[in-house]
């Protein structure tokens, strides 16, 4: 009797570390996948600080010339083109992204209780950062039409216009980097699980 319920013992206790050896591998690799989300989150980041300092310092030679009588128009051109360039890289960079959260999407499937209950809410945050993300860079393409509509007539409702898209692609910014910060926190309470 004795030895019957140590053997019990002993196949419970082999049974619970083979399950935790699986649900650890199972985390292992939902962080493996997330952390090649990170690395294109954190390179879209760098595109959008390049950005904001590229538009800064551009904008010092264009509000000089467009408070001219007769700007020269021409020189706004490659500024414009400047900005879209940055822009589609970023716009790749989000389509690889996207294929790498639903990589993350597949790891989080087999994980259970806690475990998925954090992959989970990371999924759903990276995915609305994605979405706010996308918004942003379509929010700039349009600030980007505007501003050509604007120097090419001299348009001030376009120039006004390129104005609230630019502002519009901020806040989408903000509200795409507050999503992260809420996956990176799910993350971290499913890597103090491992």
């Amino acid at each position: 009797m004795v030895r019957r319920r140590i053997t019990i013992a002993l196949i419970l206790i082999f049974v619970a570390a083979i399950a935790g050896c699986v649900s650890n591998g199972d985390i292992g690799t939902a962080i493996e996948k997330w952390n090649k989300v990170a690395d294109k989150t954190q390179e879209i980041r760098l595109l959008d600080e390049q950005l904001g300092k590229t538009m800064k310092a551009d904008n010092v030679i264009i509000e000089p010339e467009l408070a001219k009588d007769t700007p020269n128009l021409e020189k706004f051109l490659p500024i414009l083109d400047k900005w879209q360039k940055t822009l589609d890289e970023e716009r790749k960079i989000l389509e690889e992204k996207s294929s790498l959260i639903s990589d993350f999407a597949g790891s989080t499937v087999n994980l259970d209780g806690d475990a998925k209950r954090y992959g989970d809410s990371a999924l759903k945050n990276t995915r609305e950062s994605n979405r706010y993300e996308t918004s942003s860079i379509d929010n700039f393409n349009r600030g980007i039409e505007s501003l050509r509509t604007c120097f090419k007539i001299l348009d001030k409702t376009s120039c006004s216009q390129s104005e609230q898209y630019f502002n519009a692609a901020d806040s989408d910014t903000i509200k795409s980097n507050s999503y992260v910060d809420e996956a990176n926190d799910d993350m971290k309470k499913l890597e103090a699980l491992q």
